[in-house]
Formats: C-alpha cells, structure tokens, sequence
C-alpha cells in the first residue's frame, strides 16, 4: 500500500471506513495497513512512525499531546506480531493507557517486574 502513513494519522480510518460493507475488501485494506505499521520504524523524536516502544511512551506523549488527547483506533504488539486492536470513542488515549503502559502497577510495568532475565 505504501501510503506513508505518520502516527496518529487519521487516514487509517478514511480507509477503513469505506469498505466496512465489503468484509473481504475490508480484510485485504487491514492487512495491508497492519503489514505497514510493523514495517516500519520505532518512533523517536526525530521520526514520527507509527510504532512506538512502551518505554518511549512518555515522552511521546509529552511531545504529541494532540494525538494522545484524542481518541480514536490504537494497536497493541510484540516486535512484528499486532496482539491486540482497540478503540476508543468517549474515552482518550491518556486513559486508556494510564491502565497499559504509564501507570506504576502498569500491565508493561509489571511485566518488566516479571520478565526472565
């Protein structure tokens, strides 16, 4: 597809949305976008990608506060494998992830307390 997307870009769901109708046409679009995003690079300061690494969270969210005050579609993954698609319509991503990834007893936190060395 190649689209060259950016993070946060709300083109991801301009394309979806069209072909929610069509399953098979919809399928063939979201694979395409997920075969996108887990190509691409970590994000960083210096590169505004659609991936970004839970540690890098914070300040992500300290430099794009636009994006983490909305609300919207969100994908959770391991290295190159998507695990978990959500969305959110009332509630913005700075709560929703509070949960996830900033918080103390955080599902990341506690996995990096758990993890084998």
């Amino acid at each position: 597809m190649n689209s060259n997307l950016e993070f946060g870009d709300k083109n991801i769901i301009l394309k979806l949305k069209p072909k929610m109708t069509d399953f098979n046409e919809l399928m063939k679009i979201y694979s395409s976008l997920i075969n996108e995003i887990i190509s691409t690079e970590y994000w960083s300061r210096n590169k505004n990608t659609l991936r970004i690494k839970w540690q890098d969270g914070n300040i992500a969210r300290s430099i794009r506060k636009d994006i983490f005050s909305c609300s919207g579609i969100y994908l959770w993954g391991a290295d190159k494998v998507p695990r978990y698609i959500g969305k959110t319509v009332k509630q913005n991503f700075n709560k929703r992830f509070n949960k996830y990834i900033w918080g103390e007893k955080s599902q990341c936190n506690l996995a990096k307390n758990y993890e084998k060395k």
